[in-house]
């Protein structure tokens, strides 16, 4: 098949799967354990909220939608439970940087290059599992146009679910992230299709969806796919 046919399915497939995607994200009212990409995610909404979001926790173990996709977190969240008594004095940690953007919805107000975008916040987001060439480098405004049309095509309109990864912020000060789009029920991360695309690079250093964008990766690699490996 040619590698440009093969380019062209793919983006199709994807376009196909999120056409549905609505232009606002969910309420906070109205979240189920739909609304969330990970389970950790769904229990970080609700240790902020457990009244709120009792929905959640369907058997009231303290536990959110133990159902969803790892990463997880199953420490359970304690009902008028007062805070339990550190055995030893807590070690002093840096806080994150102000300009560290909160987990969640948000909105890309524009897109910087393949692997960096602006939130309506002004806060630079860089995607945690990709690597993209650079503007002025091979495949830059390609990975760029990429990236632009995963977040707006279709009626998307740049609405984004942020997870983090093991680091919060890089060298630059930007929020390091996991990037995802919903289709109703379902849910797609924007940095494996770049990867599958053959947009950009897996990073293969550190992350939760490390050994799965590697293998996107070697799959585009060995397809001949995108401006990347065409």
């Amino acid at each position: 098949m040619p590698r440009p046919l093969i380019v062209a399915l793919a983006y199709a497939g994807l376009i196909a799967g999120l056409a549905a995607l609505p232009a606002q994200p969910a309420t906070a009212q109205r979240r189920t354990c739909s609304s969330f990409p990970t389970q950790a995610a769904a229990q970080a909404a609700y240790r902020a909220d457990p009244v709120g979001l009792a929905n959640l926790d369907a058997d009231h173990d303290g536990i959110a939608c133990e159902s969803n996709r790892c990463p997880c977190d199953r420490v359970p969240v304690r009902l008028g439970a007062p805070p339990a008594q550190p055995t030893a004095a807590p070690q002093p940690t840096a806080a994150p940087a102000a300009s560290v953007a909160p987990e969640g919805w948000a909105h890309i107000q524009r897109v910087i290059d393949g692997d960096t975008v602006v939130l309506d916040s002004g806060v630079r987001v860089r995607l945690f599992g990709i690597n993209a060439p650079e503007l002025g480098a091979r495949c830059g405004a390609e990975a760029t146009d990429t990236l632009v049309g995963l977040l707006t095509d279709a009626g998307r309109d740049g609405n984004v679910y942020l997870e983090y990864g093991p680091r919060l912020a890089d060298e630059f000060g930007r929020t390091l992230g996991y990037l995802w789009v919903a289709d109703g029920d379902a849910w797609a991360m924007v940095d494996e299709w770049m990867v599958r695309l053959g947009a950009a690079e897996a990073w293969r250093r550190d992350g939760q969806y490390r050994d799965q964008l590697v293998t996107d990766e070697d799959e585009a690699r060995a397809n001949g796919v995108g401006c990347l490996w065409s």
